[in-house]
């Protein structure tokens, strides 16, 4: 029996999102123990492996808007221990986003002994990949599903008793999309073009550690603008801090203007609104900002609640959302320091500087779990995290989200996210009720969504996050602070 993969892929939270699938696994640092990574022994003699994998946040569509292609083909990396056993096999998915092997010889099967292993997921596939280093460029923005860096490595301790496994991926570069407009003194922009300077184009993403390296040198990007003009787009490295530019080229004039955010955070879609107008000559041409906004591109993988207090009140006409900040602690996956995860008394590496961030008792610690950097609530009493110097006045009402992993790990252990409780201002709120179960959901975040009222005396926010868990109970990480504020 031939092993058989299926992909789902999710609802995107904003709108065309790319998307192929690729199912792939796991580490470079293996790949230096195996003696023969395709050996068909006891490797090739169990039960097969029946996959089912989605890209977190996404339908079953990529940016063009289509369904699944034909003939798209992922990679399979497949490991026991520090033992890499089957390198990079490829996989062709159909128009319904199921896999098969495109040489049946070479599909994957768990050991005869059914002892566990363990999957990590990339795509695009690359021959080159069975290093265990996947080589990124995005100087072509022609086909950007093709540049579409996805991974997945949270199929873990996997045996025929598993049942499907759920390989669920993440985005791991950064999506930039502008939405152009002109007033009347430009009668069309079809035919403009887009160039973002001063960010690099390459890099390289290890496959075991799930961290990617950008190179030193910068390029010029063309990005992908429709027919019309009116919307420019990109796939680009993401970066803790950018100084990139963009020049815009129409009817022969050109101008160029500062990238309007200085942040780059990997899995997320910066959308900006751009407006141009003639100039006080003819041969020139001015370019306007609006605010900028940045999403998620993906929603977390293996499933996420949404909870909205106010049943789902959207934006009146006229109003306006404002991402007032986004904090995923860097781009940088934080790593131990000897044995110990960093406190985060001592953690630099934050997304928003100009933010001031606490551990009010002491007893905080940051880490880097399931693809995300978080901040670790243990089991002492009176956990608290502070975010101060929120710019929040002048807003009608926020908009809090944020996401949460329960520290549960072995087989049965469960508990209750609701243990995460915060404030913000003078408005208290609550985590609802939602339980966790290991190993299903160890590696999974949930998120929450929350409204809070505005406090106009308020001209600078303050933001608490707090546990007061029990011993013998599990800690919680949090991850993907963002607050949006309505005008």
């Amino acid at each position: 029996m031939e092993l058989v993969f299926k992909t789902i892929m999710l609802p995107d939270m904003k709108s065309l999102i790319l998307n192929r699938l690729a199912v792939i696994g796991l580490g470079l640092a293996a790949l230096t123990s195996c003696t023969n990574l395709n050996e068909n022994s006891e490797w090739g003699n169990g039960s097969k492996v029946k996959f089912s994998s989605y890209i977190a946040g996404q339908k079953a569509v990529r940016a063009s808007g289509t369904a699944w292609a034909n003939g798209d083909q992922v990679g399979i990396f497949m490991k026991q221990g520090a033992t890499m056993k089957k390198a990079n096999v490829k996989y062709v998915a159909d128009d319904r986003g199921n896999l098969t092997a495109a040489t049946a010889s070479e599909a994957l099967a768990y050991p005869s002994d059914n002892s566990a292993v363990d999957f990590v997921a990339y795509y695009p596939y690359a021959a080159s990949a069975a290093s265990g280093t996947y080589d990124i460029n995005v100087s072509n923005q022609s086909n950007l599903p093709a540049i579409d860096l996805l991974y997945a490595d949270n199929a873990k301790n996997k045996t025929s008793a598993s049942g499907d496994v759920n390989l669920g991926f993440t985005h791991k570069l950064t999506q930039i999309v502008l939405n152009i407009t002109a007033d009347a003194t430009i009668p069309s922009t079809a035919g403009l073009s887009v160039t973002l300077k001063g960010t690099p184009a390459t890099g390289k993403f290890d496959l075991n550690k799930g961290e990617l390296t950008a190179d030193a040198a910068t390029a010029n990007i063309a990005m992908n603008v429709n027919a019309t003009g009116t919307t420019a787009a990109a796939i680009v490295l993401p970066a803790a801090t950018t100084s990139g530019k963009l020049v815009f080229t129409l009817n022969g004039v050109s101008v160029e203007k500062a990238l309007s955010v200085s942040t780059l955070g990997a899995g997320t879609k910066v959308v900006i609104p751009v407006k141009l107008t003639k100039g006080g000559s003819p041969s020139t041409m001015d370019v306007s900002f609006g605010a900028a906004t940045i999403a998620d591109w993906t929603e977390v993988a293996g499933g996420e609640v949404n909870v909205d207090f106010k049943q789902g009140e959207q934006p009146q006409p006229g109003e306006q959302e404002v991402v007032i900040f986004e904090e995923t602690l860097g781009t940088t996956p934080i790593k131990k320091v000897g044995k110990y995860w960093p406190n985060l008394k001592d953690f630099t590496g934050w997304s928003n500087p100009t933010l001031t961030f606490e551990d009010v008792n002491k007893n905080l610690s940051v880490r880097h779990h399931a693809n995300k950097n978080c901040i670790w609530f243990s089991t002492k009493n009176n956990c608290d995290f502070h975010i101060g110097q929120i710019p929040s006045n002048g807003y009608k009402k926020f908009k809090l989200i944020y996401k949460v992993n329960g520290g549960v790990y072995k087989e049965g252990e469960t508990m209750n996210l609701n243990v995460l409780k915060g404030k913000f201002n003078d408005t208290t709120f609550s985590t609802p009720d939602k339980v966790v179960k290991a190993p299903g959901d160890k590696e999974t975040y949930f998120e929450f969504t929350v409204e809070l009222p505005a406090n106009d005396t308020e001209a600078l926010g303050d933001l608490h996050f707090q546990t007061n868990i029990p011993k013998g109970s599990f800690g919680i990480r949090l991850a993907d602070i963002k607050l949006v504020g309505i005008k």
